[in-house]
């Protein structure tokens, strides 16, 4: 289930598991575009995971996690193991053997993190009640980057209050190889995208946006004033075909396996959800029993997510 985020601070007492990935699973092949040393947004929050962020001008910081232990009150622990950035058209990869530091407490209710290498500085500050923001400073200390604000582009799926979500809006099912199950209006199957509203309150997702890569995730908008009721479904036709109605996008999923991009109004997004090859009528569902997307038979388009 993605979940769109405006801050970040403490933790909840109990991690959630995401399934083997925070993009709802390990499946798929994620193009370059996706990484950042090596690795991409996801995991687990009661295991290793890697959150993402964004600056509008392009910067990238992904901070490399790992649950360690609950903390004081309804807070969790959490290691640092590693730091990528992309900054100035370079890549820096920051592991253990540099200087990592962080500061994750329930009591400061802000997250802090570090990384030092070849003479720089790369910081986030992640705050309860101000802007997230990243910087950059030389070994003199001169800023390269005065505090820039930053949006979450990269989270494990159910992170619950982790990430302080304001908006709970899942792709909840992913059927690229719909041969009989939910026509369209022309009678027609096409590949289809369910999303769930598990939020408290009705939503207009005009300003939202669909996308089948992530290096493109502005790739098909919703038409304003398109509602999705509170926890209630609506169906995409990913076909490629927008000329069939305003709820056909524009791109078209491939039954051999690839990814689905959910993104807010202010450019969040947990990263992308990776299905493999599927076969006819097969979906790639979210399951609220195992709490991570699992390949199924048992498709039900257009329901609320079941709990099987």
């Amino acid at each position: 289930m993605l979940v769109f985020v405006a801050s970040a601070a403490c933790s909840d007492s109990e991690p959630q598991d995401a399934g083997p990935s925070g993009t709802g699973g390990s499946s798929g092949s994620p193009s370059m575009n996706d990484t950042l040393c090596g690795v991409r947004p996801g995991g687990r929050m009661g295991g290793e995971h890697v959150l993402r962020f964004e600056t509008t001008a392009g910067a990238v910081l992904q901070l490399e996690r790992a649950y360690e232990s609950a903390g004081i009150g309804e807070s969790s622990i959490y290691r640092l193991d590693g730091m990528g950035v992309r900054f100035a058209g370079e890549e820096i990869c920051i592991g253990r053997s540099d200087t990592l530091e962080y500061t994750n407490t329930h009591h400061n209710w802000y997250d802090e993190a570090h990384g030092e290498k070849a003479g720089f500085r790369y910081s986030l500050l992640l705050k309860w009640d101000a802007e997230d923001t990243f910087a950059v400073h030389d070994a003199a200390g001169a800023a390269v980057l005065d505090p820039t604000p930053v949006v979450w582009t990269g989270f494990p799926t159910l992170c619950g209050s982790s990430c302080l979500q304001t908006t709970k809006v899942a792709v909840s099912e992913v059927i690229a190889n719909n041969a009989s199950l939910y026509p369209d209006a022309a009678g027609e199957h096409e590949p289809l995208i369910e999303l769930y509203n598990a939020g408290a309150e009705d939503l207009d997702l005009g300003g939202w946006t669909l996308s089948n890569a992530f290096s493109d995730r502005d790739r098909w908008a919703f038409p304003s004033r398109t509602m999705l009721l509170r926890h209630e479904t609506l169906v995409v036709f990913a076909d490629g075909e927008p000329e069939e109605g305003p709820l056909h996008a524009s791109f078209e999923l491939s039954a051999e396996g690839g990814e689905v991009i959910l993104t807010g109004p202010d450019g969040s997004t947990d990263g992308g959800l990776l299905y493999d090859p599927q076969a006819p009528d097969e979906a790639y569902a979210f399951s609220w029993n195992e709490r991570r997307y699992v390949a199924t038979e048992t498709a039900t388009p257009g329901e609320p997510p079941g709990e099987g």
